[in-house]
């Protein structure tokens, strides 16, 4: 079968850290997504970002061997119970919350309770993997090892997973052989093999617990465990965000897998319950008998810490006749460093909104201020700007972006914006950003100095000088936030302001 697969960019980082480090690589689990779009021929980019509401499960490493000193092989295993959801991309995911790897695949359909099993491996080469993943088990042992699992698991059967005392169920062989040899018991009841299909009777009487169900074909043994007792609703499992995730943004999505129950399809979802804890196990959200959010719950804006802050929550679903199920195993999370929103000041700069995947920010208030042209020349000519990855072509007159000649007065080593910004990695703003910037200033209020300043620009008839070339070598563009307009003056011309900006990817 085609796939199409990758070392991501984190991946790579974190390789290269725990190589140099010779230090241990440990692969948490694996997580498969439904990602639009794609297929097994879709090339897999390094760079691509796994969005949460993508994500429909999660599964632990089955099995690790290797594959030589720099190769090994991590298996996961989907069993009869596992669904409903499909998935066209899967990856492997380090303790540390780093998606290490992934592949683009067929869609599978997995689906519960019809005696499909799913077994896909994981091939990842790396220098030293065999030693810094401690796999012993090499991949050759590993296939033999899998004999009779694989025998196991073609042993197939159709039929429910959740059984009631005092009565009985008949099991369909998906892949019944008539050469081959079978026998079949039971731990509790009797069960009795037909030709392509087994019945099993339960007691009346019998207590809740579990039935073990054993299968053997040409002497390979399957033990299927099958519930005994009343309906009930199902334990969730919790999907997104992942468990140990790090760099959560202020307001996630909490997302669990759909209602079930056992037997299937025996009630229908009223609520949720949810609840988040700080790392000292302070209850800080909850939600209960939530009819809105039955699986998935967004966190507002005021709840999370910044900063690297901890987290662990979990979930559970109430049916309508069945009442509450059990509470999902807790899964944990940190937030990231900084939570980026407009209006947030980071070492003196404002953020003022995004804008084709970047946050966007200005200078220091000081650096704004002293940063205005003169008609004349006074006793500095300097330029900003020179970022290529800034460049366009300019729709207006057809040219690229360029740095801009500007006037500074007053001028000394100590108080020039020139000065500044060279040495701290500021850029002047092209046309269209300087529009985009302005069209975010009414979200930043009138909560300090800098969201004061930058709004007064906004308001009061002031031009600012952006870094597009118009006409000729002489002329760039200004724009009017006021009355959202452009014009092209000489660079040397009017008080216009200046408004060094950088980038920082969301």
């Amino acid at each position: 079968m085609a796939v199409n697969g990758t070392i991501t960019t984190a991946g790579a980082a974190y390789l290269s850290q725990r190589i140099s480090a010779m230090a241990t690589v440990t692969i948490d689990h694996f997580v498969m997504a439904n990602v639009p779009g794609i297929d097994e021929n879709t090339e897999a980019s390094p760079d691509f970002v796994l969005v949460e509401e993508d994500i429909v499960a999660t599964a632990s490493v089955y099995r690790l061997a290797h594959n030589g000193e720099n190769s090994v092989v991590y298996s996961m295993v989907l069993d009869g119970n596992e669904g409903d959801y499909d998935f066209n991309w899967y990856g492997l995911v380090t303790n540390t919350g780093v998606i290490l790897a992934f592949a683009h695949i067929p869609m599978v359909a997995k689906r519960a309770n019809v005696g499909q099993v799913i077994n896909r491996n994981f091939i990842l080469p790396f220098t030293a993997a065999k030693a810094l993943t401690g796999a012993d088990i090499p991949s050759e042992s590993w296939q033999f090892d899998f004999t009779e699992t694989i025998a196991e698991v073609t042993v197939s059967l159709l039929g429910p997973t959740y059984l009631y005392a005092g009565d009985s169920y008949t099991y369909t062989f998906t892949d019944w052989d008539n050469f081959s040899t079978y026998s079949v018991s039971s731990d509790i009841g009797t069960a009795t093999l037909g030709t392509g299909e087994l019945t099993l009777d339960i007691p009346a009487g019998t207590p809740e617990g579990e039935c073990l169900l054993t299968v053997i074909r040409n002497g390979s043994t399957r033990i299927i465990p099958i519930r005994i007792g009343d309906p009930i609703v199902a334990q969730p499992t919790l999907i997104a965000p992942v468990n140990g995730a790090p760099n959560i943004k202020e307001t996630p999505t909490l997302t669990m897998s759909p209602f079930k129950t056992f037997p299937a399809n025996v009630d229908t979802q009223v609520s949720a319950d949810w609840e988040l804890y700080d790392a000292n196990d302070n209850l800080v959200l909850s939600s209960y008998d939530d009819t809105t959010h039955l699986s998935a719950f967004p966190i507002a804006e005021g709840i999370l810490t910044e900063g690297g802050y901890g987290y662990k929550w979990r979930g559970r679903q109430e049916g309508q006749t069945l009442g509450k199920g059990e509470w999902s195993e807790f899964f944990t999370f940190s937030t990231e460093a900084i939570f980026m929103k407009p209006g947030v000041v980071i070492d003196g700069d404002i953020v003022v909104g995004q804008y084709q995947g970047y946050w966007y920010l200005v200078a220091p208030l000081a650096m704004r201020k002293k940063s205005q042209f003169y008609e004349s020349i006074i006793n500095m000519i300097s330029s900003i700007g020179g970022r290529s990855d800034n460049a366009f072509i300019d729709s207006y007159s057809g040219m690229t972006r360029t740095q801009v000649l500007m006037n500074e007065y007053p001028w000394s080593s100590q108080d020039s914006a020139f000065v500044y910004c060279s040495q701290n990695g500021y850029f002047l703003p092209n046309r269209v950003e300087a529009q985009a910037l302005f069209q975010d200033v009414a979200s930043l209020g009138e909560g300090g100095s800098n969201e004061a300043a930058l709004a007064s620009i906004a308001t009061s008839g002031n031009y600012v000088i952006t870094s597009t070339e118009s006409t000729d070598g002489q002329k760039s563009w200004v724009y009017n936030p006021t009355y959202d307009s452009l014009y092209s003056p000489a660079k040397w011309q009017g008080g216009y302001w200046v408004l060094p900006t950088r980038r920082i990817p969301v």
